[in-house]
Order: C-alpha cells, then sequence, then structure tokens
C-alpha cells in the first residue's frame, strides 16, 4: 500500500506525502483547475484529436460510434449520486473521450492525455450537478464533426466541452468556497 501510495505521490495523482506524517488526498485548487484545463483557443489536445480523425479507420468510427451510443444509452445519474450507476456511466464517458483520440498513432500522447483526464475526474465530478447541461447534444456535435472527418469542428466542439465543464465547476460551490486556491 505504502509502494502504491509513493507512487501516485510521486505522479502528482491526487495523493501528497509529508515525511513522518503520512499520505493525503491532494487538494483541489483553483489554479489546478485551471492548468488542467484546456483553453480552447489554445486546446492541449488538438494533435490526437486531429490524428485520429486523419488516421482513423472504419474500425475507429465504429468504435467512436459505438462509445457514444452506449454512453447516450446510459441515463445520466442524479446529482449526488455517487453509487454503481455513476461509476457505470464515468466509465462509459470516458471510454467515449478516450475513443475520440485513439486512432492518433502515440502511445505517449494516450499515456500524457489518460494522466491528464485522470487528474481533471476529480474537478468534473465537483460540476456534476450544478446546474443543468445537455451533455448529450454537446457529445453530439463533437461526434458530428469527427466522424464528417471535420478536425477544426471537431477540436472546437472538444474545446468548447471542456470549457463549459471548466465554467460550470467555477460557478459550483465548491469554487466559492475555494476562491482563495
Amino acid at each position: 500500500m505504502r509502494e502504491a501510495l509513493s507512487r501516485l505521490a510521486a505522479e502528482g495523482l491526487a495523493v501528497t506525502s509529508e515525511d513522518q506524517r503520512g499520505f493525503h488526498v491532494s487538494p483541489v485548487s483553483a489554479d489546478q483547475l485551471g492548468d488542467l484545463t484546456p483553453d480552447p483557443d489554445r486546446h492541449r489536445s488538438p494533435w490526437p484529436l486531429r490524428r485520429s480523425i486523419e488516421l482513423g479507420d472504419s474500425g475507429w468510427e465504429r468504435e467512436v460510434r459505438e462509445a457514444n451510443e452506449r454512453l447516450m444509452a446510459a441515463p445520466l445519474p442524479r446529482a449526488g449520486d455517487a453509487g454503481p450507476q455513476f461509476e457505470h456511466w464515468r466509465a462509459l464517458h470516458h471510454r467515449f473521450h478516450l475513443a475520440l483520440v485513439s486512432a492518433c498513432g502515440s502511445a505517449w500522447l494516450l499515456r500524457l492525455r489518460e494522466t491528464l483526464y485522470d487528474q481533471s475526474e476529480r474537478y468534473r465530478f465537483l460540476a456534476y450537478g450544478v446546474r443543468p447541461r445537455d451533455i448529450a447534444a454537446e457529445h453530439a456535435v463533437i461526434v458530428r464533426a469527427v466522424l464528417g472527418r471535420d478536425a477544426e469542428g471537431a477540436v472546437k466542439a472538444l474545446g468548447d466541452h471542456f470549457a463549459l465543464t471548466a465554467e460550470t465547476i467555477a460557478a459550483s460551490r465548491w469554487s466559492e468556497e475555494n476562491a482563495d486556491g
């Protein structure tokens, strides 16, 4: 257990370590949220998405469609529900976003993307249920652009989706309580 916690702390993955005091869950902060949230104008992952659109074959297209269909078929859990239904939806959401970039051809970029995704998941959870959103419609715009091989439209739609999540988090009660960082 100590080895696992040490590795998580070394990679900055939601755990901090203090000498002679043990391990603690890393605090969330507005600064870290800003660092993890891509600005649509300088979106951190256009290259994997663009490359997937360029390199993706019919199998990739099928994977994107299937991941989207499974996500849309899963009922969005109610605010405050952190149980199995929420975890199932989160897993499908993760699969959807991974499918979008899975044909980029770079294992390194996919690993880096996974690290950023895992870190930002802590914040996404804070945004859940804060204000009404039509996440299905947001995903539909992304899928339409991706499958239409419209790289510019896909990058913009994905950036807008991420930005709306960050805005929702910033509008949350957590943000008000942590305004000082």
